[in-house]
């Protein structure tokens, strides 16, 4: 934040100096410069927000017990299945994985913007079959895997990742696909007692108590390795990560009203 400050009073400084040496188009392209400012403060501000509620909805959802089935719930505990599987391709032993292969590949952005953009596309995933078992101190719940991962909001486990210009799949790759300039293998994985946070809706099967996907964003299903503040944390930092111009530049609302104030009152004058 400091080197954003640093740049933006750099800024300010830069538009007075030289305003007796411009003319009423630098002072418009400036303008535009800091509507546009103002527009990305008000889009990271409203997607902050929404990420607030979301981690505050989070927080209030009860933890697994065994009279809290039919709902919502956050369930920390310690995995107990065994480690029988192995990651495809990192060999890693664990009770549960899901690996990818994405083809990776440069495209022509489109027009009226110039240039290339990175573009992945998804060539194959697997998720393991197996059912597994998370325990706390009062209940143990089942998670079918397949359906839990594929619909994730969110997953972060043990983690491989590794690019290779070749192609790591079996079966040769179509002639419509040969764009790819390399490809990229990501894997992420748990192990027997280790110690996941998931959130998804406890439902009842007879005796036992599953916990599985709830296929909406509202009521986000996740599986994460660490603690629920862990995943409160990661849930807070994405939209940074998502807006990197807003945070770099420190784009705040209040610098980029004040810039417009000075910009009109220049250009009254």
């Amino acid at each position: 934040m400091a080197k954003a400050w640093i740049f933006n009073s750099i800024v300010t400084v830069a538009i007075f100096i030289a305003y007796s040496h411009v003319n009423y188009f630098i002072l418009a392209l400036l303008l535009i410069m800091s509507l546009f400012a103002v527009w990305q403060a008000f889009k990271y501000m409203r997607h902050k927000k929404q990420a607030v509620e979301l981690i505050n909805y989070m927080q209030q959802a009860p933890i697994t017990s065994p009279d809290m089935y039919d709902c919502y719930v956050r369930m920390e505990g310690e995995l107990l299945s065994v480690n029988t599987l192995s990651t495809p391709y990192s060999q890693q032993t664990c009770s549960l994985f899901v690996s990818k292969v994405l083809g990776i590949w440069e495209s022509k952005r489109k027009k009226p913007s110039k240039g290339y953009e990175t573009v992945k596309s998804k060539l194959q995933q697997q998720i393991s079959e197996e059912t597994v078992w998370l325990k706390n101190n009062e209940v143990t719940v089942k998670l079918n895997m397949p359906d839990f991962l594929e619909t994730a909001y969110y997953y972060q486990l043990h983690n491989y990742t590794e690019k290779s210009i070749s192609n790591p799949l079996q079966q040769p790759i179509p002639r419509e696909q040969r764009k790819y300039k390399h490809f990229q293998i990501i894997e992420q994985w748990a192990k027997e007692h280790d110690k996941l946070t998931a959130f998804g809706k406890l439902v009842r099967r007879g005796d036992e108590l599953e916990l599985v996907a709830t296929h909406s964003e509202n009521h986000p299903t996740v599986l994460m390795l660490g603690s629920a503040k862990m995943v409160y944390n990661f849930l807070e930092k994405t939209i940074d990560k998502k807006y990197p111009l807003t945070r770099y530049f420190g784009m705040t609302v209040a610098w980029s009203f004040s810039l417009v104030i000075v910009i009109l009152f220049l250009w009254v004058k």
